[in-house]
């Protein structure tokens, strides 16, 4: 659809639930996970119009494989991954044809850490992603490779997840689920500054915040007055918290949103 909400159109028609879609820079193609029946996840793309689907991982059984990101340049896919239905998630990136597949977070088989989510500075250089260890999840920083990986907010027991990298490099939104809470809030951190809370009825688990490519917005899955009722919608507002509007009609209830470039 438009930014403003404008020209709504199916792309995917499979019985497959098609989930955390990320357009490629230079908006031509989307990568996306795809969910059958029973459960099993592989990650997909096809041209932006819905044309030439095609797989491009391929787990084994018990495995999965989701939530693409497109490196900066058009050449890599990071994403998280199992090979196996008792192993935990990593951070992968590959090929944007599906090649060299390669983990980046993996700590060996007796790890306790579920890590998803990634995203890439806009440089390339780094991916952001959020770490699940023991009761809490919090947003981590490594360089492209792997290597350097830090700690970029600190949650306790609350959950930072759905990490998305500003066009300018210079913040990372996510959101945060607390314990119990009925919905998830949305945060913004510079580096090296405390967080700004920016609105407070996010839609959690079903996808986190997206930036304009030219920074000036965010969207999210969140919950808003439509028509005078309170519906799940996806919703507009500026990195500050201000100028926020719901994008959708009544009964849409929109996930997973995706800037196009």
């Amino acid at each position: 659809m438009n930014p403003d909400g404008t020209d709504r159109r199916q792309l995917t028609t499979s019985l497959a639930d098609a989930l955390s879609p990320d357009v490629s820079p230079d908006g031509r193609r989307i990568v996306f996970t795809r969910r059958e029946p029973g459960g099993k996840e592989e990650i997909y793309i096809m041209n932006a119009d819905g044309s030439r689907l095609r797989k491009l991982t391929a787990f084994g059984p018990g495995g999965r494989a989701y939530d693409p990101a497109w490196s900066p340049d058009g050449k890599q896919i990071a994403f998280s991954g199992a090979p196996a239905v008792d192993n935990e998630s990593d951070i992968y990136v590959m090929s944007a044809n599906g090649r060299n597949v390669r983990p980046l977070t993996d700590f060996g088989p007796t790890e306790e850490l579920d890590d998803e989510s990634p995203t890439w500075s806009p440089d390339g250089q780094r991916i952001a992603f959020a770490r699940f260890e023991g009761s809490s999840r919090k947003v981590m920083v490594m360089n492209a490779d792997g290597s350097g990986q830090q700690s970029f907010s600190e949650c306790g027991v609350d959950q930072c997840q759905a990490p998305s990298w500003s066009p300018d490099g210079t913040r990372i939104a996510y959101e945060r689920i607390a314990p119990f809470a009925a919905t998830a809030t949305l945060e913004v951190k510079a580096f090296g500054q405390p967080a700004q809370l920016v609105a407070t009825d996010l839609r959690g688990t079903f996808g986190g915040p997206a930036w304009a490519p030219d920074g000036a917005k965010l969207v999210y899955p969140g919950v808003a007055r439509v028509d005078g009722f309170l519906r799940a919608t996806l919703i507009a507002l500026a990195p500050d918290g201000t100028e926020a509007r719901p994008l959708e009609p009544a009964g849409a209830a929109g996930q997973y949103p995706a800037w196009g470039r």
